[in-house]
């Protein structure tokens, strides 16, 4: 699982309301303000939401995802991302999805 909770390269713990951290699943996940190059920007709330999302059963995210209505997206992202690094190329399945709730 990609790092969340903290820089994944320097170890710098994320902290909620934290401007400037980016994340890149091929670095390891999230990455501090010094570390995060400027394309890969991601909200802190959008990472500590993603952080309760892997941390909780099918059935437990499902109630989440109404909390986390505002960060939606940018976690949607985040994981396709996630998934496009671990198969190794873009996960079509997300992009297919995404065109039909438009």
């Amino acid at each position: 699982l990609p790092q969340v909770n903290a820089c994944a390269q320097c170890g710098e713990p994320l902290q909620e309301g934290g401007a400037g951290w980016g994340f890149l699943p091929e670095r390891g996940g999230a990455l501090c303000p010094a570390c995060a190059p400027d394309r890969s920007q991601a909200s802190s709330e959008a990472l500590a939401g993603l952080s309760r999302l892997l941390a909780l059963s099918l059935d437990e995210a499902d109630a989440l995802d109404a909390a986390m209505v505002d960060v939606r997206g940018e976690i949607r992202a985040l994981t396709a991302g996630i998934l496009g690094t671990v198969i190794g190329r873009a996960f079509r399945s997300v992009e297919f999805i995404d065109k039909l709730r438009t």
